[in-house]
């Protein structure tokens, strides 16, 4: 069975819709069919029968009883359903998408259905005091939400969309609080202009204080940086006169060895002139089966096998100068 209202599923016996709480027209009760009249029975004397015999004013009006304790009893059933399903329901007020998402939608009293949506969303306003109209765009339904979450879109005054809401009225309790970007107050044009200037000479104040602030650190850093530029001049005199008296000493240093190298090396030739000339005078060189000696260097002079002698002992020997180097 389909509720005329809000055209969602419903039980066939129902009474009315457990969504939208719309009464549902009954189908008529088939009336009792005429049972034909006993042959009246003559009535003992002293006797009333008017009570025996009902009327029928009497039988239709225990049928409208009848249905109502059907009601009564199904409108029992669905509250004890729905105050069931409210259990437990996660509350997310206070959070930034708290209304604007299906699984955290705001939440209204349950068994006022539609009423209790609609009530909630007549008090909602923009967060700049413009008053929202909203046209319901349907539901959907999601495992951790206890029945089905409505879906309403929201308007500016001008007509232009503004932001959806999501809205569950299976909820452990009604919410308090507005979705982001929405309140439950209206603000005067005054009262939010008077704001805005307010914010504006704030953020000017800020502004002013925050370039004082910066033209007193900027003073502080070029006088510091002075002082920074002045000793490190200082630094960097002391490092060159350093390094040019380091090079100074080093190049005396130098110079010294440079003359201590020089004289030896005049030593050493020295010497090596004397030591060859005393070999030359003195040192006789023999070749085996030979009768001279030779200096070194001499052609006749085979220096692969020799025996080298003082002159004076090579002489003694029997040998005799070589006419070619001697």
């Amino acid at each position: 069975m389909i509720c005329a209202a809000c055209k969602r599923n419903i039980p066939n016996d129902s009474v009315f819709c457990q969504f939208c709480g719309k009464p549902l027209e009954q189908p008529s009760v088939p009336s009792e069919p005429a049972k034909p009249n006993p042959p009246k029975q003559p009535a003992a004397l002293g006797t009333d029968t008017s009570s025996c015999n009902p009327s029928p004013a009497t039988e239709k009006m225990t049928s409208k009883q009848a249905l109502g304790i059907i009601a009564d009893w199904q409108a029992k059933n669905v509250a004890d359903s729905l105050n069931a399903n409210r259990q437990n329901q996660p509350n997310h007020e206070g959070e930034a998408d708290f209304g604007l998402v299906p699984k955290k939608p705001v939440y209204t009293p349950a068994l006022k259905a539609v009423e209790g949506e609609e009530k909630y969303l007549d008090r909602l306003y923009t967060s700049n005091g413009e008053k929202i109209k909203y046209v319901r765009k349907g539901s959907v339904s999601l495992a951790e939400i206890n029945g089905p979450v409505d879906i309403y879109a929201t308007y500016l005054p001008s007509g232009q969309p503004y932001k959806t809401i999501y809205i569950n009225m299976y909820g452990t309790t009604p919410s308090i609080k507005a979705p982001m970007g929405f309140s439950f107050t209206k603000q005067s044009a005054s009262l939010a202009s008077k704001k805005k200037a307010v914010a504006a000479a704030q953020r000017h104040r800020a502004v002013k204080a925050a370039t004082d602030n910066t033209n007193i650190k900027t003073d502080r850093h070029f006088k510091g940086l002075w002082i920074n530029q002045s000793s490190l001049i200082i630094l960097l005199l002391i490092v060159v006169a350093i390094c040019t008296l380091t090079t100074i000493y080093f190049a005396q240093k130098i110079k010294d060895q440079q003359d201590t190298i020089v004289h030896l090396q005049y030593e050493i030739s020295h010497t090596e002139a004397d030591a060859l000339a005393f070999y030359e005078e003195y040192a006789a060189c023999v070749n085996e089966g030979s009768t001279l000696y030779h200096k070194y260097g001499c052609d006749y002079f085979d220096d692969s096998s020799f025996w080298i002698y003082n002159t004076d002992l090579a002489e003694q020997k029997g040998y005799r100068a070589c006419p070619r180097c001697h």
